[in-house]
């Protein structure tokens, strides 16, 4: 199995019946991250050590409570585009200072 190219669906079974770790999956996704990223330009911000740090505690989590107990989608890594401000963390943001959030 490949995580990087299973459904949300198939890599949350894996994770479940214990045929995958979330920190195996997140590492497979940051792997091909490094290796495309550069020529793609896709993701600007990528936090590798917060994604396996959370990758890690799926698992023990995973260890420690029923499959019922958890969300459908526990351990399964995600990718969150940066379609929002995300001034502390994101290149380039002080071109947002000036801008407000509607509400």
């Amino acid at each position: 199995m490949n995580p990087c190219f299973e459904t949300a669906t198939r890599l949350s079974r894996a994770i479940r019946a214990g045929r995958l770790s979330s920190v195996e999956a997140t590492r497979a996704h940051l792997e091909r991250i490094a290796k495309l990223n550069d020529s793609l330009n896709a993701l600007v911000v990528v936090d590798g050590d917060r994604a396996l740090k959370a990758a890690r505690l799926a698992d023990r989590a995973r260890g420690k409570r029923k499959a019922s107990e958890l969300g459908a989608l526990h351990g399964v890594p995600i990718t969150i585009k940066e379609a929002f401000d995300v001034i502390a963390s994101c290149p380039g943001a002080r071109r947002f200072s000036t801008t407000s959030t509607p509400g």
